[in-house]
């Protein structure tokens, strides 16, 4: 399941979306962890894998 990214249809939305949460939730900011951008960038990856793999099929 995806948590961060279950809006994302595309890779161009993927990177904006990836980019918006990690300017919230980086660890020298004043909500983030390190734990959560881990979690979000390992999504991220995944994410990104399906998504390339779809748009290569088109």
């Amino acid at each position: 399941m995806m948590k961060w990214f279950s809006d994302v249809k595309n890779t161009v939305d993927l990177r904006k979306r990836h980019k918006e949460l990690l300017k919230l939730y980086h660890p020298d900011s004043r909500y983030g962890r390190v734990e959560i951008a881990q979690e979000i960038n390992e999504e991220y990856s995944k994410m990104e894998a399906v998504l390339k793999r779809m748009e290569g099929k088109k």
